[in-house]
């Protein structure tokens, strides 16, 4: 299936579960727009805002599971039911609470919070900067985003720095052969 099919399959396992939400209750609920714009491990998203509601649908997660993928495209539209349950009765729930699962069940469907789909996430974690300290020898482990907010905020001096958790103060740079050579 290509990705242009499998966002028309989506959109029609859309207005399905809203027939039959339609169908069985004197509550009707309109589609939402769809977005094909979700990446890693979440497979969809229901979103609503002031300015209006939608769905995000990975695509990806969807065409390597097709088969499983329309509990996750009801398991949204029971978020859009719900959510328009609450807005006409003036009241919050829990976003998979009572009533969510009551919706699931009307769909059809079994109220599971959480997909098993293999998956990658969409960040991979990079491999942190380690700086040890020379009082205590205790490493400190410093992701790539904090190390390039030091590099941001280098004082005067040339000197970003860390404390470490025995109170002493670590120049963050040290033995950094790109910041040396910059």
């Amino acid at each position: 299936m290509t990705n242009q099919e499998m966002q028309t399959w989506i959109e029609q396992k859309v207005r399905f579960y809203l027939n039959i939400w339609n169908t069985k209750s004197d509550v009707s609920v309109d589609s939402v727009p769809s977005k094909f714009n979700l990446k890693g491990k979440v497979a969809g998203y229901f979103c609503y805002r002031s300015t209006g509601n939608y769905f995000r649908w990975n695509i990806n997660l969807a065409l390597e599971n097709q088969d499983e993928y329309h509990q996750t495209i009801g398991h949204e539209v029971a978020h859009l039911i719900t959510r328009t349950l609450d807005k006409i009765n003036n009241r919050k729930t829990k976003p998979h609470g009572w009533l969510w699962q009551s919706v699931m069940q009307n769909l059809g469907l079994k109220p599971k919070r959480c997909h098993d789909y293999k998956c990658e996430p969409a960040r991979k974690v990079s491999r942190p900067i380690k700086r040890t300290c020379p009082q205590c020898g205790i490493e400190a482990k410093i992701t790539l985003t904090k190390f390039r907010n030091y590099l941001k905020t280098m004082n005067t001096s040339g000197l970003t720095n860390y404390t470490c958790i025995c109170g002493r103060t670590i120049n963050v740079v040290q033995d950094c052969k790109s910041c040396k050579e910059g």
